[in-house]
Parts: C-alpha cells; structure tokens; sequence
C-alpha cells in the first residue's frame, strides 16, 4: 500500500507470527495473520498468484501478459465488421474502424461506403459492386445494470452475477476496493487495524508486506501509494488479471493474440461471441510480396462513389442458361430473355439474327435453367481452343462468332465469316493457346455486329427510301472482270446494260453493243453516222427503204455482204451485187466475180514489184522480186505460215542482172518450215525465176515451188 494507507479491522484475535508458509502475502483470517500458497512473493518485489486478481486499474508493463485476446483488451474499434486500421490519436498504436469499410461474413464482400483508390492492381475473380450499407448500433441484451461483462469459454460476452460495478466501486467475492480496500484477507502492513498485536512492519516506508521466514517484510520494488495503486518495478504474474488495461505499455497486438484467421488476413470489428472482437477471413487476405488485396468474394462500392486504379481480369455480368442444354464455358452467348431480374441466355449463331450479337463467353459450364457468370470484357483462361471450337489456333488470332448452320451455335473461328446472310462479329483475340486447357482469349467486342456486314459480289451498299443502307444489285461491279452491268449481274462488256438508256447527253465508248437504239428527230428511213466529234445523227444523202440502201458513193476497205446492193452513178458507173459483183465502168465490163469464178474482161491485171534487192532480205509486201547477185550471194526469207490465212500465198523471185549461175540466188523458208521438203531453193541458172506459194499440209504448213523459169 502506499504512505498514508492502512488496513483497517477490528484486529480482535490478532497475533503477530505470520500464518502460512515462507514467502506467503499475509491476509486477515477471522482476525489472525494467515498466507496462501496461491499469493507469495520472492521477496526481491516480485509478486506470484494462481488466483485471480482484480483491480480498479492496472499500470505497468503488460508485454509479458499471456492469453489477452482482442475481446479481453477491447483491441477493436468501430462497428461491428469494420475492418481495423492503426490510429495514433489519442493512443500511439491504437486500433480504429468505421462503418464505411466493412466484412460480410455471410456474403463474403467487402463493403465500402466512399471512394476505393489503390496505388497497385486489384485482380479479382469476381463482379465488383457498389452499393449502401447501413448498420445500426451494437448492443448486448439481457445484462442487468452495473454488471462486469465476461467471456465464457465460447467466447460469449455475457455478465456476471456476483461482479458489479456501482459509482466507481467494483465488488467481488474476494476483493472489494474503491479507495479503501477490504478483504476476506489481508496481506501487508497492518499497522493500522485496530485490536491487532502486531510487529512492525518490513522494509521501507510503502512496501507492500510478504512473510520472510515467519517475520513481516517488504520490499522497494513493490509498493502502494495508498490510494489503491500497486506500483511493481518487477514482474508480477498470475492466472489472469481483471480490471482496467488502458493504462498498461508495450501490450502489442502479438503480445495478445489480438488478430484472428488465417495468416495475412484482413482484420474487422466481430462482436459474436465477443463484444468488440476481432476476426479475418481466408476469403480477404493481403499479398505481402505482390502488395495485392485478394478478395474470393464481390466487391461492392456504393452507386455516388467511384473506383480509381486499374483492374485486372474479367468483368462479367450473372444470368441464367435458357439454351435449353449445357451451356460449355466459352461458348459466344447471347442474351435471350429475362427471368425476375436476371438476364437468360443462349448459344449465339453469326447467321441467325434472332441469335447476334453476343454479349461475352460463358465463364463457367451451366446446364439448363442453371446461373452462370458471362465474362463480356477482360481475359477467359484455363479452356481447350481446339477441343472447345474444333478448329486449330495460334496467338494473335482474331476470334469471331461462327454460323450455327456451318458450324456449331456457340462456336468462335479464326475464318471472318462471309456472305451477307452472316453477321461479323469480332470477338476478341487469342493471348494463349497452350496444350490442353491453358487457351485464353482476350475479349473486346461484346454486345455489337460490325455496322457495316458483309456484302455479295457486284453489289453496292445505297440509301434506301428510308434513308438507311441496304445492298442492291442495280449497279452491278465485277471487281475481278472490271466489268459493269446496269440491271445486269452477268456483264460480259465493259457496261453491260439490260433495258431502255435515256440520255441527253453524248454517250461515247470504243465499243457500244446494243439490242434497239432509238435517236430522237431523226425522219424515217435515214442512214445513221458519226461526225468529227462522234456525235450519232442522220446523213440526208443516205437512206435505207424496202431494205435497199441508197449513197452516193460506197467506199470500204473491208468486204461487203448482202444478198443484193447495187450502186449507181451516172459520171462513173455501177456496180451491181446479186448472186455475185459486176463491175462496170465508163459503160465497159471490166469483171465479174461470182460464187466460185473470177472473170476479167476488158481489164489490165498488175502484180506489186518490190525494188531490186542486192543484200539478204525478206520476202514480204509485195508479189515479185528482182535480185542482183553481181557481187554475192542474195538469200530471201519467206514469212513464217502460222494459219490458214497464209495459205495460197504466192511470191515470184527473178535473177534481173544474170549473175545466179556464179552468185546463187537462196530462197530460204522461216524456222523449220520446208520447201517441198527441202530446208532452201536456188536459182542458179542465169536470168532464172521461181515462183511458190504457201500450202496447208497434213501435219504442217509448207512452201512449194509453184513455177520456174527457164
């Protein structure tokens, strides 16, 4: 006790031996000194109990305290399931919570109300939420007032019915103290209880007594300031303590066995069994070498907040398999229905509109009627591309929706779908395409087809009367022929035009092929030409009637073929076609020409002659040739026969200068061709000439010597 404190009793029946055995704290036992194995004390200041002790307040060092649990110290702070944070203020390392985060032990969220914000990544597996939680106030029913609450072996917080404390007085079976302090027994100074015989008092002035060998003593390092505070500069250790901690230093978290759960799990506010408990979750841990929050459950934030940093991972959305079979994790779905509040879903099939666009791939297999997760953005892992589609993959590959007829409803493919039947939809990309189940795909393009579909060959997109696009074949373009076709998906021109071209405009082209062509104001009967500019019009001085035409003059280049023309004029002649031509000028019959004879009459016949050769030449372009061979040999190539069109081709060749008996004259054919099977002709007699002409053979063409001369 400390100065200016004392024992108080009746001290009737006193004796000055003490009771008990060596190092036994004295007490009062019905008037006489007595001790207890269960309180002794070592005599240095130490002090040694294996009964409970109970106090106002407790100060000193509590580091070397055993079994202080988060529910013995009141650790926790805020409500319950707050998560527990240090707070310096108004304790250094104190522990604070608040309702704004929390831990749904049922659900398994973690509950923000505000604002999450992280430095690092937060990768979860899960949908994270927002949403508001309120809680109400904690409180414990069913404890009388002025009652101590204690923990029972379940840890239940309950009271105890023979602890109370009333005005500041805390009552037990054994010890009663506000300021004085009474007891059942007493150990220490008695020097002032009354009706005692005692000895004096051991050790300096506010030791606390102990029996030394049968005699009172006490020791500097344990002491009372007699106001109710024991005061020890050793250790002091018993069963368990009771009574006010707040005062203590140095009791860490460790030291009490504060935090529960597993390692590294986060720790809130649990008040079942325990008011002001502390508990963790294997389901919200922390990552000490990734610096990672790992959370197995969903994150909800509350709809007027907002979430800062980046995720990794999936975002999905819950629905409900309505394909009306297993639903295979990453098959393409789409969104079916609704049943309550929750989405139905199905196989999507790029060439069914009823079935596009996808929303996502399943995240997990699903049978009918069951709830499955739809990943629409971020990474699916851990599937068999190859098993899954039935195609081959490879990174990088772009995955799009396949066609339900062409292949499986659900399906993905590395090919773009094509025709205009079949919407294209890019899925995502190929990230990982491992052995076995290790594929991923990376998801990008849920919800939507492309804008613009695919298109059928020739055709065009164009604004229809609703002025949205629709593909039409009115233009036609061949990309591949570079052929157009107006009305026409078959064009075999350039533009090829089926039905009526009104244009008042000119219409020009190397090449105009029409069925009917009608140019306005233009009489009957008339011949139409082209002028200097291209234009199409009439030319008076023709006309076509009763299938006869009628021109001035008739000028071609090319044969003329009818059943009768005849052309007439009287300055220069006629000629008449029938069954054949005859040609008559300045009223002489010059030739006939009919179906198989050719007759000249009154005509002069020239044959083209080509200048005298004197060197190798070629033998083209004209009919006869004269050669000097005075002063070498002269060697003439005939044209290579390369069809029928050269067949009764006829050339002469004449030695003019009478040298070819010394300077021989060579006709040689091109290539490998022959001269009545030889591979040259000569003229080698002097003056001579020889004439061929150009035959179709059996297997080939040939040169043969038609004529020669002398």
């Amino acid at each position: 006790m400390a100065g200016g404190w004392a024992f108080v009793g009746t001290g009737s029946g006193g004796t000055t031996t003490p009771g008990g055995n060596d190092t036994n704290i004295q007490f009062n036992n019905n008037g006489s000194f007595s001790g207890s194995a269960s309180l002794i004390t070592d005599g240095s200041g130490s002090m040694s109990a294996s009964v409970n002790i109970s106090a106002s307040s407790f100060y000193g060092d509590g580091s070397n305290l055993t079994n202080i649990t988060a529910s013995a110290v009141e650790v926790a702070d805020g409500p319950e399931y707050a998560l527990q944070w240090r707070y310096d203020t108004p304790v250094s390392g104190d522990l604070s919570g608040s309702q704004g985060l929390t831990w749904n032990t049922v659900s398994s969220e973690l509950v923000v109300t505000g604002n999450v914000a992280t430095i690092g990544t937060i990768s979860s597996s899960v949908r994270v939420l927002s949403t508001q939680v309120r809680a109400p106030a904690v409180y414990v029913t069913d404890i009388p007032a002025d009652r101590v609450l204690v923990s029972t072996t379940s840890g239940e917080v309950t009271s105890h019915s023979a602890l109370t404390f009333i005005s500041d007085v805390l009552a037990v079976p054994d010890i009663s103290a506000s300021v004085n302090v009474s007891a059942s027994m007493f150990y220490g100074d008695g020097s002032n209880l009354t009706g005692l015989s005692a000895g004096s008092p051991g050790g300096s002035n506010a030791s606390i007594q102990f029996n030394n060998n049968g005699s009172f003593s006490g020791s500097a390092l344990l002491t009372t300031d007699g106001s109710g505070s024991l005061s020890a500069s050793v250790n002091i250790s018993a069963s368990a303590f009771y009574g006010d901690g707040s005062n203590l230093t140095g009791v860490t978290a460790s030291a009490v066995q504060v935090a529960d759960g597993p390692e590294y799990s986060l720790q809130f506010r649990y008040d079942t069994p325990v008011s002001g408990d502390l508990s963790g979750s294997s389901d919200l841990t922390w990552d000490t070498g990734t610096k990672d929050l790992l959370i197995s459950g969903n994150v909800r934030i509350h709809e007027d907040y907002e979430f800062y940093g980046d995720i990794e991972g999936a975002v999905r959305f819950p629905a409900k398999n309505d394909e009306g079979a297993t639903i295979s994790k990453g098959q393409a779905i789409y969104i079916k229905g609704v049943s309550g509040q929750t989405p139905t879903v199905a196989l999507a099939a790029c060439d069914d509109t009823n079935k596009m666009p996808a929303f996502g791939l399943a995240g997990s297999n699903a049978a009918q009627g069951a709830a499955v997760q739809i990943i629409t953005f971020g990474s699916l892992q851990n599937i068999n591309l190859t098993t899954l589609y039935g195609k081959t993959f490879a990174v990088g590959d772009t995955v799009y929706v396949e066609t339900g007829s062409g292949g499986t409803s659900g399906s993905l493919t590395n090919v773009r779908p094509k025709s205009a039947s079949n919407f294209i939809q890019n899925m995502g990309h190929v990230v990982r395409n491992g052995t076995g189940s290790s594929g991923q795909i990376k998801i990008t393009g849920p919800g939507r087809a492309n804008a613009t579909p695919n298109l059928d060959k020739g055709y065009l997109f164009v604004g229809d009367d609703t002025n949205c696009s629709t593909a039409d074949n009115t233009l036609f373009i061949s990309s591949s022929a570079n052929l157009v076709g107006i009305n026409n998906t078959n064009p075999d021109h350039v533009l090829s035009v089926t039905g009526d071209i009104s244009a008042s405009i000119n219409i020009s082209g190397s090449g105009l092929y029409v069925t009917n062509a009608y140019v306005s104001s233009v009489p009957a009967d008339r011949v139409l030409v082209s002028t200097t500019s291209g234009q199409v019009t009439s030319h008076s001085p023709f006309t076509f009637s009763s299938d006869v035409l009628s021109a001035p003059t008739l000028t071609a280049s090319v044969g003329i073929q009818s059943a009768a023309i005849e052309v007439t004029s009287s300055a220069n002649g006629r000629i008449s076609i029938g069954e054949g031509i005859s040609y008559t000028i300045e009223g002489i019959d010059r030739f006939d020409l009919f179906r198989n004879e050719l007759r000249l009459r009154t005509v002069e016949f020239f044959k083209s002659v080509s200048p005298v050769q004197t060197a190798n030449f070629n033998i083209e372009g004209f009919q006869v040739f004269p050669i000097n061979t005075n002063s070498n040999v002269v060697t003439g190539t005939l044209p290579n026969l390369l069809s029928d069109d050269y067949v009764g081709l006829t050339f002469t060749i004449k030695d003019v200068e009478g040298s070819a008996s010394t300077n021989n004259l060579v006709i040689a054919p091109a290539g490998s061709q022959e001269i009545d099977a030889e591979t040259q002709a000569k003229i080698i007699v002097d003056f001579g000439s020889m004439t061929v002409t150009a035959i179709s053979g059996a297997l080939d063409y040939f040169w043969s010597v038609t004529a020669t001369s002398p």
